[in-house]
C-alpha cells in the first residue's frame, strides 16, 4: 500500500475537471432543477455532461430490445430490471435526511405507507423509479412511452421497476451508451484526496458539487457526522452508489474496495417487496418484504478469469480460484 498512488488518483482526476472546464467544452448540467438536470445528464444524448459514450449499433439485440420498458414486452424486463430493497438505504429523502426502512419479513404493511416512503425520496431516485400503482416520475412526452401504470401491471422481484436512461428517450433505435460523464471524476477526486489528505476542504467542495446538483443539503468539515476519514469515505462510497447507480461503476467499486460479502449484492440475501391486490383486483391495499434469492460470492470474485487461451501461452498464471 502506498499513499502517494491515491495523490496520483486525485491529481489524474483533477486534471479531467480543469481539461473539462477549459478546453473540453464539458461541464455538470445544473439549472438549479435537480429532477430534470439528473434526468437530462443521463438520458439525453450528447449532453453537455457526456465524456465519452458508446455509439454501437444495437438494434434489436441491445439497448433497444432488452433494456426500454416496450408496453406487453414479458419475461425478463418485467423481473430483472429492477431496483432491490437493500439499494434503498443508500437514497436519500428530499430534504438530505434519511428515510426509514424498518420493513420486517413476515410482517404485512399497508401499501400507502409504501407510496408515502417512495414519494419522499430526493430527484435521482424519482429520475430511476417507477414506482407501483402510479405513473412513472419521469414519464416522457414520447407517445411510445406515454406510461400510465396502474396496480394491473405485471409483478416485479424488486420495490418498484429501473426506468432511468429514458426520460429524454426520443425513439432513438440505436440508444447511446455512457462510459464515461463527468459527475464521475467529482467523485473520483473526492475520494482519491480523501484517502490521501483526511478532512480537506477540496473534498467537501467536490462532494457539495455532486449533493447541490441533486438538491441536497451541503455539507462541512464542521459537521461530527462527517469530520473524519472512515466518516467521509462511507458518505463517498453513497454518493457513488445512488449518482451512478446502473451505469455499470458499482461491480468494479466492490472490488477495488474489496468490501465484506455482507455488504454487496452479488453476494447474500437480496430482497424485494411482494404486493396484494384488493378483492376486485384492482387497487394494491398492502406490501411484505420477502427474500428473493441468495446471492453467490467468493473471494476469487475480486479477481477476474484469465481467458484460458492467454494462460496456454505460458506467460501468466490463472488467477486463484478460477
Amino acid at each position: 500500500y502506498d499513499t502517494e498512488r491515491w495523490k496520483l488518483a486525485a491529481d489524474a482526476a483533477e486534471d479531467v475537471l480543469i481539461w473539462a472546464s477549459t478546453k473540453g467544452n464539458i461541464q455538470l448540467i445544473n439549472t438549479g432543477k435537480p429532477f430534470e438536470d439528473y434526468g437530462v445528464a443521463v438520458s439525453q444524448q450528447d449532453n453537455q455532461e457526456i465524456i465519452l459514450a458508446c455509439k454501437g449499433n444495437t438494434g434489436e439485440d441491445g439497448f433497444y430490445q432488452y433494456y426500454l420498458p416496450k408496453l406487453g414486452l414479458s419475461g425478463g424486463w418485467q423481473e430483472n430490471h429492477s431496483i432491490l430493497f437493500n439499494i434503498l438505504p443508500y437514497f436519500y429523502k428530499a430534504d438530505g435526511s434519511d428515510q426509514t426502512w424498518d420493513e420486517k419479513i413476515g410482517e404485512t404493511y399497508l401499501f400507502s405507507e409504501y407510496t408515502r416512503k417512495m414519494n419522499e425520496l430526493e430527484p435521482r431516485f424519482k429520475q430511476m423509479a417507477w414506482v407501483f400503482g402510479q405513473s412513472a416520475y419521469n414519464n416522457t412526452s414520447v407517445a411510445k412511452f406515454r406510461w400510465n401504470y396502474n396496480a394491473l401491471n405485471k409483478d416485479t422481484k424488486g420495490v418498484c421497476r429501473l426506468v432511468k436512461f429514458l426520460y429524454r428517450y426520443q425513439n432513438e433505435i440505436y440508444k447511446d451508451w455512457t462510459i464515461f460523464r463527468l459527475a464521475e471524476f467529482y467523485l473520483n477526486y473526492a475520494e482519491a484526496l480523501n484517502e490521501y489528505s483526511a478532512n480537506d476542504k477540496r473534498v467537501y467542495d467536490a462532494l457539495n458539487t455532486i449533493r447541490q446538483r441533486a438538491g441536497l443539503p451541503a455539507i462541512s468539515n464542521t459537521d461530527p457526522r462527517y469530520n473524519t476519514q472512515s466518516t467521509l469515505r462511507e458518505l463517498i462510497r453513497r454518493e457513488r452508489a445512488i449518482e451512478l447507480f446502473a451505469e455499470d461503476h458499482r461491480p468494479n467499486d466492490i472490488r477495488r474496495w474489496k468490501l465484506p460479502l455482507k455488504d454487496q449484492f452479488w453476494g447474500g440475501p437480496v430482497y424485494g417487496f411482494k404486493f396484494e391486490l384488493n378483492a376486485a383486483k384492482n387497487n394494491y391495499v398492502s406490501y411484505n418484504l420477502y427474500k428473493i434469492e441468495n446471492r453467490f460470492w467468493s473471494e476469487n470474485m475480486y479477481l477476474y478469469y484469465i481467458p484460458q487461451i492467454e494462460v496456454n501461452r505460458g506467460i501468466i498464471k490463472q488467477n486463484p480460484g478460477y
